[in-house]
């Protein structure tokens, strides 16, 4: 049915996988097997994908095979027809039913077989013209067929294989009489397969975006429907073993780690399946310059070939540039000839070719094409395509259309060829039409038609030796592929348009003289005008201006453009690439308004407040990566020690304070398991002992180093199962081992040791477990053991997707589930308290309470797989992950309070030790290193102040901060150092709905009940009372005070608003201001004007306090309540916020349109502009707090406050610059202060 040929190596790179290579195509076997169930039910198959998703590979090496061994039930006598349907699909499949594989030999005799599919014999064409008739003409073609074959012979199937059948579109579309035949072509094939006595068998393959094409033809459709097969993507353990398994055929291998990467790199690209199949073919060809007996396709040979995205481009770039001069300049020629840009689509595809049509095209000799043919069409190169044989016959096509897509300079070629041909088209559009001067090409119409052609006068075509050196100039040939014009007439055409360029180049040149002259007696006549030096001197002086103006506003485009981005990666949580980003601006800020500084500055505080970077990296002795480190990390409890495990039996010992590499600890199987992977460590807390265990199965008990002597084996024994992960009681008298068949085995340290004496290290002991549990039906996750913090219980978590505690004194007691929602668990960690336990999942975290067995949080923020956890306190947990991250989060809210990033491969293990009163994190990750963390939370604090929180005010000078409470009582409180200075009891009657200091700091305002008090502030952040503010019936909700400090403002839910006088002057009463209830006022920076918000009749108002009584107008009536409102630090804004949603600026004067600020997802409550007025800070009810950018309009910053969603509000807050940093204090309704420090910022210049 198909050549048997030696495969030449395990990859085909770009081209399709052949029959005769199915002992390499692995992935596909499901794939196979129901093609054929198809092809047996419907005897039509349809394989339909997207380019590059392997279609013609999987018919090839999968169908073709299969039908040859007999597994269609039909015999295994097969004839095989393959053919591309091009403009004349009749005639295409004469050739193939002539071919060698096909009838050919019964038909027409060996010696007549046509050479290949430009071979168009007599008997090709008696064939075409047979088939031409129908299902009647077939039927005589496969009568005649079977009438030359011997007696005995069993009857044989034909499969007819049309491979890129989407050609019937594209080239009905080219050529007018291609639809007669392309229909006449499908009915047949539909027909044949119908006819139970023709034993015929139709496969087709077809990219997706053609199949609404096939309406076209009648009963096509219903036949794709039923013997339809849409390709689907590889599995990533197809992928696997597509990568591996031709490797391996050939006694080479891929390294596991490589190959795993190589899995997880295929993205939704199309372009992915045949990019990686050449990057493999490339690096095989590394592996085996190497290692010629056993190729061995490392990350070093990844990065020879310049990785799998840039593989294809850097292998074609390098074959170009070793090429001559001259054959680069084929080169081009012949690729330009073989591609297309379609103008319908505007999709870069192949344009197969005959070598004569190429050279022709390109006025070159088909010999001089023949070694750039050879080079890229190489079997080791297979960018090219040909027939067996390569003549003047021969098509020349790419092997796959992602070389166009990939291939940088065949882009660029493609894109230009489109031009040139376009270029041509409409230039001789122009010449058809031109009969006078008036129709020539001028100005930039004709620079731009003599930049594609500048005719020499000369009607002769430059000589090839002048073409070889000049730049490109289109000629008659070339022309051809673009005209719509038959030979006599294109002549014509072209030669008019020739005449038509010089004709307008002739007449410019006649203009431009014309211009000069008048020119130059202009400019005699402007020299002789005195003044005119100045004139000229004073221009040149006001375009230097503009010159640097246009530069500064360049850079200051640039500036905010930075900002933004890293605003965008902050908001995807890359606060490491954030900040980089950042610091490139600082070169920049003298150029910059202190604005864009101060934004710039804001977010990069933000950034230090939630992104961490590492301390310290532990590296060996050399400062290269240790082995992928996917084991554990350890601290011994005196802290001297840092030990770290991982694959090719590493356990690597660094002291820990200095960092330096200590030695790593030999004895573990480097080869056992997958990749020998030593998967848990622990010191013992009284002995200097460290403990590993690995898939070698064996436990190993270390002594450190003493007295300068190395580390060294005490005893080791055989635990009978691949060790996952090991646990130390704290008083070092048991430990506990978890095992790849789901059980734990606990062994007595103290009755080991005692037989050390008599084993020596160097030999496997024979010992017996303690007792043994079996209770997982999984293995025991790796670092996935731990013994509760008072020591009676342990706890395991296993790929079973349960943790399972253990009351492990007693053998025969049943364990305690708890179950997870989602995937395996792969680690867990007891809170100090013992209280909790966590749980890691695939991208998720479960915490339990202890006491009462239930899930108290679902901690979600990773974006993969989470492995270590290890609790910092009993409400702060740490967790690692596969996206490269460590997460901080409180246990509490399931909020994430900081990110640590820095590795750059997955992060698995973590250890945790106290120093000087910090906590130290520490991690191993999968790139080779161990980090050193700070594990607190710079800049954030959440204070726990027991009673539910109703507002917050920060005093100017960043010294105080003072709380009202919903029990009416008032407390101020040290920033510094978050003492208690002050506490009022039952300052209002109820909740303190606001708080508000002075502009000089000396004096409170409390808003509560239905009053406003005065609190007098000492220089120590005291308070003491001084007076009340009354006058209102219902709740005073608002207070402002104006900037002299000379007047409070009050808003009630009475619907009114107070003026009071703090100077001793008599205050008039409370005036009527809004339908409803007043939610908040604001004072302007002239204490002139006042802006009130109306929470019952939506309305924002403006009052001119100058006026007696005060006079007001409405700004704007909003859809929604509006729940507060204030002027900005310069007086020209209004910020609003409300149910809405959306944060609303307005001019403070004028009619102009307001910014609208989307992005919260429930009610806003509160808006704070910055001191420049340029940022404005909002909290909202979706437990967030937001600074806005208002001269970019965009988000800024988002800080997700630790608060459970179900909880209320936050009602209040405040946001204020001072001289100790830039505060935000949130009052949480769970009786917690969130306080955040984004830095010192110099508002004042």
């Amino acid at each position: 049915m198909f050549d048997i040929r030696d495969i030449a190596m395990p990859y085909p790179g770009l081209r399709p996988f052949e029959a005769h290579e199915s002992e390499i195509f692995f992935g596909r076997e499901g794939h196979t097997d129901r093609l054929l169930e198809v092809l047996q039910r419907e005897r039509f198959l349809a394989v339909i994908g997207p380019s590059g998703c392997g279609k013609s590979s999987l018919v090839r090496a999968g169908l073709l095979p299969g039908l040859a061994s007999g597994a269609l039930g039909t015999g295994s006598a097969w004839r095989l027809a393959v053919c591309r349907p091009g403009g004349q699909p009749l005639l295409a499949l004469a050739q193939a039913l002539l071919g060698r594989l096909a009838w050919g030999r019964e038909l027409v005799g060996g010696e007549r077989i046509p050479k290949d599919a430009d071979d168009v014999t007599a008997d090709v064409a008696l064939v075409a013209a047979e088939l031409r008739r129908g299902l009647d003409g077939l039927r005589s073609l496969s009568a005649s067929a079977g009438a030359r074959r011997p007696a005995a012979a069993q009857p044989c199937n034909l499969l007819v294989l049309v491979d890129q059948f989407e050609e019937l579109f594209t080239y009905a579309d080219a050529l007018d009489e291609a639809g007669d035949e392309s229909a006449a072509f499908v009915d047949l094939l539909l027909a044949a397969r119908a006819d139970p006595d023709l034993r015929v068998y139709v496969a087709i393959t077809m990219r997706t975006d053609f199949l609404g094409h096939c309406v076209r033809f009648l009963k096509l459709p219903e036949a794709i429907n039923r013997g339809q097969y849409l390709t689907p993507r590889l599995s990533d353990e197809e992928m696997l073993a597509a990568i591996v398994g031709p490797a391996r055929v050939f006694g080479g291998e891929v390294r596991a780690d490589l190959a795993e990467a190589l899995v997880k790199s295929i993205g939704n690209d199309a372009d992915q399946l045949p990019l990686l199949q050449h990057a493999l073919a490339r690096m095989w060809r590394e592996a085996e310059r190497k290692n010629p007996d056993r190729p061995l396709i490392d990350a070093d040979c990844l990065l020879a070939v310049g990785g799998v995205a840039e593989a294809l481009n850097k292998h074609a770039n390098d074959l170009y540039e070793a090429l001559p001069t001259e054959r680069q300049a084929l080169t081009e020629v012949l690729f330009r000839a073989i591609t297309e840009r379609r103008e319908a689509g505007g999709q870069d595809v192949r344009r197969p070719q005959s070598l004569a049509a190429i050279a022709g095209c390109a006025d070159v000799a088909a010999a001089d094409l023949l070694p750039v043919i050879a080079c890229f069409a190489a079997p080791e190169v297979s960018f090219l395509q040909h027939g067996v044989e390569l003549n003047q016959r021969s098509v020349i096509d790419l092997a796959h259309e992602a070389l166009i897509r990939q291939w940088d300079r065949l882009q660029a070629w493609v894109e230009n060829e489109y031009q040139r041909g376009q270029n041509y088209r409409r230039w001789t559009l122009r010449a058809a039409e031109w009969t006078d001067d008036s129709g020539l090409l001028t100005k930039g119409d004709l620079a731009r038609a003599l930049e594609w052609w500048n005719p020499t006068d000369s009607a002769s075509a430059p000589s090839e030796a002048e073409s070889a050196s000049a730049r490109w100039q289109p000629t008659l040939n070339w022309a051809a592929r673009y005209s719509a014009q038959q030979s006599a007439q294109l002549a014509a055409e072209f030669a008019c348009l020739r005449e038509f360029i010089i004709a307008s180049r002739e007449f410019e040149t006649r203009q431009r003289e014309a211009e000069k002259r008048r020119l130059e007696a202009e400019a005699e006549r402007e020299r002789q005008r005195a003044d005119r030096e100045q004139a000229l001197g004073e221009e040149a002086r006001r375009n230097a201006e503009l010159a640097q103006q246009a530069e500064q506003k360049v850079i200051r485009l640039w500036f905010d453009s930075a900002i933004t981005h890293a605003a965008l990666l902050a908001r995807v949580e890359d606060f490491r690439s954030a900040k980089a980003k950042l610091a490139d601006l600082q070169q920049y800020d003298a150029d910059m308004p202190p604005p864009r500084r101060h934004a710039r500055d804001l977010l990069a505080g933000y950034l230090d407040i939630l992104g961490g970077e590492a301390e310290f990296t532990y590296t060996d002795a050399d400062g290269k990566l240790l082995p992928p480190l996917v084991g554990n990390v350890a601290v011994s409890p005196d802290g001297v020690w840092l030990a770290a495990s991982g694959e090719r039996g590493t356990v690597a010992l660094f002291e820990r304070a200095s960092g330096q590499w200590v030695q790593k600890l030999e004895g573990h199987d480097k080869d056992a398991g997958q990749n020998g992977t030593v998967r848990d460590l622990v010191f013992h807390p009284n002995q200097p002992w460290l403990i590993s265990g690995g898939e070698d199965g064996r436990i190993m008990l270390w002594r450190l180093p003493q007295h300068g002597q190395s580390a060294e084996v005490l005893r080791q024994w055989s635990s009978g199962s691949k060790v996952y992960a090991l646990a130390l009681h704290q008083d070092g008298k048991v430990l506990a081992s978890g095992h790849a068949d789901g059980s734990i085995r606990l062994w007595q340290i103290d009755a080991i040791m005692a037989g050390a004496a008599e084993a020596k290290a160097s030999q496997t002991a024979e010992i017996q477990p303690l007792r043994v549990f079996a209770g997982h039906s999984a293995l025991i996750a790796s670092r996935g053991l731990a013994f509760s913090p008072d020591g009676e219980r342990l706890a395991s978590a296993s790929y079973d997707n349960s943790i399972l505690l253990w009351d492990w004194r007693h053998e025969k007691s049943d364990p305690k589930i708890f179950s997870g929602t989602n995937g395996d668990f792969n680690g867990l960690a007891f809170s100090q308290d013992g209280k909790l336990l966590a749980g890691s999942g695939d991208t998720h975290i479960v915490v339990w309470n202890l006491e009462t067995g239930r899930q108290i949080q679902e901690l979600k923020g990773h974006k993969n797989m989470i492995f270590g956890l290890k609790f910092i306190e009993n409400k702060l947990l740490a967790s690692a992950s596969r996206d490269n991250g460590i997460r901080l989060w409180d246990v509490v809210s399931g909020v994430t309070r900081r990110i640590l990033q820095g590795h750059s491969a997955a992060v698995v293990g973590l250890a945790v030790h106290e120093e000087n009163g910090q906590s130290l994190l520490y991690s191993a990750s999968n790139d080779g290193t161990v980090k050193r963390w700070v594990a607190g939370l710079p800049g954030q604090w959440l204070v726990d102040l027991g009673n539910e929180l109703a507002s917050t005010a920060i005093s100017p000078d960043g010294q105080t901060i003072g709380v009202g409470y919903a029990n009416g009582n008032l407390e101020t409180y040290r920033l510094n150092d978050l003492s208690l200075v002050s506490k009022i009891e039952d300052a209002h009657s109820g909740d303190i709905n606001r708080l508000a200091y002075s502009s000089n700091g000396k004096t409170l305002a409390s808003a509560g009940d239905t009053t406003a008090k005065l609190w007098q502030v000492k220089q120590t952040g005291e308070i003491s009372f001084s007076q009340t503010m009354s006058g209102h019936h219902k709740m005073v909700y608002g207070i402002a005070f104006s900037p002299d400090g000379q007047r409070l403002a009050t808003a009630s839910y009475d619907g009114r608003i107070g003026l009071f006088a703090l100077d001793g002057g008599v205050s008039p009463p409370p005036f009527a201001a809004h339908d409803g209830q007043v939610s908040a006022v604001s004072c302007d920076p002239t204490g002139n004007y006042l802006i009130s918000a109306g929470n019952d009749d939506f309305q924002l108002k403006r009052w001119d306090l100058t006026a007696n009584p005060p006079t007001a107008s409405t700004l704007v009536t909003a859809a929604d309540m509006i729940l507060w409102a204030s002027v900005s630090s310069d007086g020209r804004q209004i910020a609003s916020v409300g149910r809405d949603y959306v944060v609303s600026v307005y001019p403070s004067l004028g009619q102009a349109e307001p910014l609208r600020l989307p992005g919260h997802e429930q009610t806003v409550y509160k808006a704070i502009f910055s001191p420049d007025s340029r940022q404005l800070a909002t909290v909202g009810g979706d437990m967030t707090v937001r600074v806005w950018d208002l001269d970019t309009l965009s988000e800024l910053l988002r800080l997700r406050l630790p608060q459970n969603a179900t909880d209320d509000g936050p009602w209040d807050f405040d946001f204020r610059c001072t001289p100790t940093g830039c505060w935000i204090a949130v009052p949480l309704t769970s009786g917690k202060l969130a306080l955040y420090n984004l830095g010192r910022i110099d508002y004042q210049h």
